[in-house]
């Protein structure tokens, strides 16, 4: 019974739920409504094996890893409980400690301790050593004369692109970057925005081609850059640079729409903010 009434919950959950902070309250709930690991278990091997019975194209990489994801921050909780202040805190320090050795020659002691003050707590807790790292090493390159600086690295495990940018904090920002992204055929999976107490920001997405698989072409990321520099200091529209754009991003036959988009706002879903769900077909960039 709890199965079959709980067996689209993992799905709904590992994707549109906020997976970084695993002390939230949708974390939280979801761990009491599962309630012991071996609910948990078979609900993840349902919810595989449910999702790819749907078709070819429902299931990929990056779900799975969103679903990976779900499961082990779950079985912790289900294991040790919700993680206190004083265990964050603790994290942090490890964190910090690992940072150094992967740092070393590129940031001084200083700045590491600068930004470890200087950046939200959340920033150290929710993504791995590595990817902080070169999160940290792009935003130390930023100058106050600086336009940005930007870096991509490739997951070929996950098939996607994680691509790095901080720039100096200003209204409308993240409209530009997610526009420029989607004008030069990037599809956005996923996007963590920070902004350090000095006003520099942290934008980190995860992209991959529309067709699937990390975004490797060198000569697209040229551009995106340059349109990105142009967006920033105001000498390129971004919202002409999208409609210009020279064929469609998802080369997919667009279904004729069922339900209206709909807009909701859950409560419930964080402590600390409102959460803004919209549900819409699926598409890129502005309608």
């Amino acid at each position: 019974t709890f199965l079959v009434a709980q067996h689209l919950e993992m799905a709904r959950t590992s994707q549109k739920r906020d997976l970084s902070d695993p002390a939230s309250a949708s974390m939280k709930r979801f761990a009491e409504q599962i309630g012991s690991e071996e609910r948990l278990k078979m609900l993840t091997l349902l919810t595989v094996a449910d999702q790819k019975a749907v078709g070819p194209n429902a299931w990929s990489d990056w779900k799975n890893a969103l679903l990976g994801e779900l499961y082990l921050i779950t079985l912790r909780t289900l294991e040790k409980g919700s993680e206190t202040w004083v265990e964050s805190q603790a994290r942090i320090e490890r964190v910090g400690r690992t940072l150094a050795k992967l740092l070393e020659g590129k940031i001084t002691s200083d700045r590491l301790g600068f930004n470890l003050k200087a950046m939200p707590h959340r920033f150290f807790l929710t993504r791995t050593e590595e990817s902080i790292a070169r999160a940290l090493a792009v935003i130390e390159e930023l100058d106050e004369k600086d336009v940005m600086a930007t870096d991509h690295h490739h997951d070929a495990q996950h098939q996607n692109t994680e691509f790095t940018l901080s720039t100096w904090d200003a209204s409308g920002l993240f409209t530009k970057i997610a526009g420029i992204l989607s004008a030069n055929g990037a599809n956005i999976l996923k996007a963590d925005i920070y902004t350090r107490s000095d006003g520099a920001v942290l934008d980190t997405f995860w992209v991959n081609d529309p067709g699937g698989g990390p975004l490797t072409d060198e000569n697209r990321w040229a551009r995106i850059e340059k349109d990105l520099e142009g967006a920033l200091t105001g000498t390129l529209d971004v919202a002409q640079k999208f409609s210009n754009r020279r064929k469609p991003l998802i080369a997919t036959r667009r279904l004729p729409s069922i339900k209206p988009p709909r807009i909701e706002f859950d409560l419930m879903a964080s402590e600390k903010t409102t959460v803004q769900q919209v549900y819409a077909h699926d598409r890129v960039g502005p309608p």
